[in-house]
């Protein structure tokens, strides 16, 4: 499985920042038995120095998907502060539960995380709910396994995480591309994080 569609679009939006849409979507994504094939688009804001500022997402059924309505998607973006919101990451990461209260079956990598240092805020497991445009969000859980972390996450580890398939990574989240990918989600963040423990051995030599 690889990235077989991509399309990057730029628009200038106010206080001198451009939003880049990237638009991509997996060769499985296709597959003929997958309803929940989606298009992802990321949106991120950056300053005049090219530093990012936040970042959005939205997902696109393939099976529904229409270039109008994307485009459309983009002009609304770009011109609507307040439209812009339901796209936040931040909405999909809300732990309405105790805050104490962690996955058993990723506590040990919260731990380590922040135990390297990488503050971890909200973790799930992700639900067994169909999703399909967005997740639903009315239980406080997310549909995808995900760590949200309380500050941007080093670019090289960034860069590692983005090497598997099965995640979506931003400045502060790493979640499941789909729900179906959660059984994945411990094994590849373990898997992560040995490879980022590697980077910090080197570094130290």
């Amino acid at each position: 499985m690889g990235i077989i569609f991509e399309e990057k679009t730029s628009r200038k939006i106010e206080n001198g920042n451009k939003a880049v849409f990237t638009l991509f979507a997996y060769s499985d994504d296709f597959h003929p038995d997958n309803d929940e094939g989606c298009y992802t688009c990321i949106v991120r804001i950056v300053n005049e120095y090219n530093s990012l500022v936040v970042e959005y997402y939205r997902l696109f059924l393939i099976k529904n998907f229409d270039e109008k309505h994307y485009k459309n998607f983009i002009r609304k973006f770009s011109s609507n502060i307040e439209y812009r919101d339901q796209f936040d990451y931040k909405h999909d990461y809300i732990e309405r539960r105790d805050p104490n209260i962690i996955d058993e079956e990723i506590g040990e990598v919260i731990a380590e995380l922040n135990n390297l240092g990488l503050n971890t805020q909200y973790s799930c497991q992700g639900t067994k709910d169909i999703w399909s445009d967005r997740p639903n969000k009315g239980d406080g859980h997310s549909v995808m396994a995900y760590i949200k972390f309380l500050e941007k996450l080093p670019s090289s580890f960034i860069h590692l995480a983005k090497e598997c398939r099965y995640f979506d990574v931003g400045s502060q989240v790493i979640s499941s591309k789909k729900r179906e990918y959660n059984i994945y989600f411990v094994k590849c963040m373990q898997e992560l994080i040995d490879r980022w423990k590697i980077v910090i051995l080197k570094n130290r030599d």
